[in-house]
């Protein structure tokens, strides 16, 4: 996700989403109010005049780890079914002792990218997970003294996650490494009548990024053998493509539609004892996101 121009301080984070507290946050950004300009024909003093014609709202882009409620989590998992959902939420902004600072507040606001981060069976780093929200308006007002809501949030590592494709289970079990798995909806914002300030968007197309893995060059036979017939000899028909699954804690996405782009063989350094692997990045029809609990 991009870079946004606000990020607010660290503390605490409580969302809701349609007046019902939904989990806490890690991290918050977004939800600034920003002007839209366009520039009219230079005149006879050769200035090109600027105008404000109207206003958006920065996406606001939220990060958390587990602990969210079945709504919040229903919410992603239609997303990833291409069945958005227009919510109202709010997000309340405390500091560390608990005082409220601020209340970010949005309407008709639509999931339009979920990120499922890297995941690395050497990892330490605990497991975040990060989805931004398109509102159609946002405002942030000042905290209302209501204190912090307190639930426990259920934490596990990067490094606990298993891989499953149809036909290649046994070389899944040596994938060391599994690049950021993203889940894109593309959106188009139309103006309703002259308020300057609203704009009705519109779902064009949810878009899933590639699956990138990373195993041991003599674990990789079977995904070799998987792109020498898909990519090399041209059967790269959908009878061809495979299915998978990809579960870290309480978390799963489940992949349709995979054929290998391209593999790629890498010595991780010029050490004797270093360990040639292999890169395989295959494309994917869809994903879908569930959940075992929360």
């Amino acid at each position: 996700m991009g870079t946004l121009g606000r990020t607010f301080a660290p503390g605490h984070f409580d969302l809701e989403l349609d007046g019902t507290f939904a989990g806490s946050l890690i991290n918050l950004q977004g939800g600034e109010v920003v002007a839209e300009v366009v520039q009219e024909k230079a005149g006879a003093d050769h200035i090109a005049r600027k105008t404000i014609t109207g206003v958006r709202f920065n996406d606001i882009v939220v990060t958390f780890a587990g602990g969210m409620s079945k709504d919040f989590y229903d919410w992603i998992r239609q997303a990833s079914l291409q069945k958005a959902l227009f919510k109202n939420g709010a997000i309340g902004v405390f500091d560390f002792q608990g005082k409220a600072q601020r209340h970010l507040e949005w309407s008709h606001g639509v999931l339009t990218e979920v990120d499922f981060p890297a995941l690395d069976a050497g990892s330490k780093e605990p497991f975040e997970m990060v989805v931004k929200i398109t509102p159609e308006t946002a405002r942030s007002v000042s905290g209302n003294g209501k204190a912090a809501a307190s639930k426990a949030q259920k934490h596990w590592l990067r490094s606990s996650f298993r891989l499953k494709i149809d036909g290649l289970e046994e070389a899944c079990k040596s994938v060391s490494k599994i690049e950021p798995v993203s889940l894109k909806t593309h959106v188009t914002r139309d103006s309703i009548g002259s308020a300057r300030d609203f704009s009705r968007i519109v779902i064009e197309q949810t878009d899933p990024s590639n699956l990138l893995i990373t195993l041991p060059q003599g674990k990789a036979k079977p995904f070799a053998d998987w792109f020498q017939s898909f990519v090399i000899e041209g059967r790269s028909t959908p009878e061809n493509e495979k299915s998978g699954t990809l579960e870290c804690g309480l978390f799963r996405l489940d992949f349709r539609g995979l054929g290998p782009l391209q593999m790629k063989y890498d010595k991780s350094d010029a050490s004797k004892d270093s360990i040639d692997r292999v890169m395989l990045e295959m494309y994917c029809q869809s994903i879908a996101f569930s959940t075992t609990g929360n």
